[in-house]
């Protein structure tokens, strides 16, 4: 009786902040479930679908037409004017980021917000800086 009301208890908190879901996409990633849960409660946004809003809602130019999700994330960007800016949001680089996210995978071009993440800095990842409520 004892172990049904602690499971119980336990599933109700966690589909209280989603954190069922978080929990097994992460497993697969390369942020474990219990680090993202605690992410995650410090983060100000109400979505919290995704641990990095930016290739979702941003698009970043540098100087040279370069554009990539973040300022991190410029090794091997596609450029304008060499791409249309459709091609490039709808491209493969933009497109793989994005996958990559959504199976919370920060390795690959999301490295520093990884290291951070894994080793609960919570402050310093630059996708805290994408987490607003920016009508899109």
């Amino acid at each position: 009786m004892i172990k049904e009301a602690y499971r119980y208890f336990i599933r109700k908190w966690f589909n209280l902040f989603s954190f069922d879901t978080l929990k097994s996409n992460a497993e697969t990633g390369s942020i474990r479930g219990e680090i993202l849960a605690d992410y995650n409660r410090l983060r100000d946004v109400k979505n919290r679908k995704y641990i990095c809003n930016a290739p979702f809602r941003n698009i970043y130019f540098n100087i040279h037409g370069n554009a990539a999700p973040c300022w991190l994330t410029f090794k091997d960007s596609d450029s304008f004017p060499g791409k249309s800016m459709h091609d490039i949001w709808f491209g493969e680089k933009f497109t793989k980021i994005r996958e990559n996210i959504k199976k919370y995978d920060l390795s690959g071009k999301c490295t520093v917000c990884n290291h951070y993440i894994n080793n609960r800095n919570f402050v310093t990842p630059l996708a805290r800086a994408y987490d607003n409520s920016y009508k899109e």
